[in-house]
């Protein structure tokens, strides 16, 4: 789990980083694609993240009380495979949004039970 928490960060900082790689690619109709989407499209594919992680963060938090901190940071771990996998696999705008709104729940959800987890499992000496 600690190794889990760790690697959390990391993915949270990616996902958020994502729009600014993807954005190019996505939108500009010069690059060859299956498919392009507008810049208002794009817009909602980049703010599903923040709605996702408004939506994933007060239940999944609630959760990680119920059943503890490790046990939702390694269940969440699968969920953030699937959003990138939509990402990575998307042949549309729609499977652009539900991508961005998985890795938004669970952004959202690492952003709140990691730091927990994290103090939990610190030495009082150094917390």
């Amino acid at each position: 789990a600690a190794l889990s928490a760790c690697t959390a960060a990391m993915a949270v900082g990616t996902t958020m980083g994502w729009t600014s790689a993807a954005e190019k690619p996505l939108t500009n109709s010069a690059i060859p694609g299956d498919y392009k989407i507008d810049s208002n499209q794009f817009s909602w594919v980049s703010a599903m993240l923040s709605i996702g992680a408004i939506v994933g963060a007060v239940p999944l938090g609630y959760l990680a009380n119920i059943i503890g901190r490790k046990k939702v940071i390694i269940l969440l771990a699968p969920f953030m495979s699937i959003g990138y996998l939509l990402l990575a696999f998307s042949t549309g705008f729609w499977m652009l949004l539900l991508g961005r709104f998985i890795l938004g729940g669970v952004t959202g959800a690492y952003c709140v039970v990691v730091p927990m987890y994290t103090g939990e499992i610190a030495e009082p000496a150094i917390r």
